[in-house]
């Protein structure tokens, strides 16, 4: 399975064509930098998920889902890379921001309740590129704070089986 992912995210960054939109640093030959890369695994008794989300200040996004049911093989989709609009671009920096994506650190369980079966991970890079200013938290549960965040992200994911 990671080996797939991997596989898919090498010929993504391979065979997307790099534009920015915002201006290039000629000391920077990689103009694509990331803005967002989220991951989402959820464990019950009748399946297993895995959704990985990239996206990029050029407007590139990839999309990974991995989900294994019981009885059956494991499937493994990775999206077409789509392309966001400036603007749709900047509203999600925006919406992040807002919702706190630039502050939030880990999400601390209360009590010792049995381990989690879900567990979300968010890089947010509020000024990407080679000096990026990013913060990174995990969250067990998309509540409080961490619901707002969750809820711009998976709105995008959503929006961008629409995207061609």
């Amino acid at each position: 399975m990671k080996r797939t992912l991997l596989f898919a995210f090498v010929t993504f960054l391979t065979t997307v064509p790099l534009r920015a939109q915002a201006p290039i640093d000629p000391g920077n030959p990689i103009v694509a930098e990331p803005i967002l890369v989220y991951d989402w695994s959820q464990v019950t008794g009748a399946q297993a998920l895995h959704t990985n989300l990239v996206v990029y200040n050029d407007g590139s996004a990839v999309k990974a889902i991995w989900l294994k049911r019981p009885g059956r093989r494991a499937v493994t989709y990775v999206s077409s890379p789509r392309r966001f609009g400036s603007r749709r671009l900047d509203r999600l920096v925006r919406k992040l921001l807002e919702a706190g994506a630039d502050k939030l650190g880990d999400q601390v369980p209360r009590g010792l309740g049995p381990l989690p079966n879900q567990l979300g991970t968010v890089t947010f890079f509020a000024r990407p590129g080679p000096d990026a200013a990013a913060n990174t938290f995990s969250y067990i549960r998309p509540q409080g704070p961490y619901e707002a965040v969750h809820a711009v992200i998976w709105r995008e994911m959503h929006q961008l089986n629409r995207s061609r």
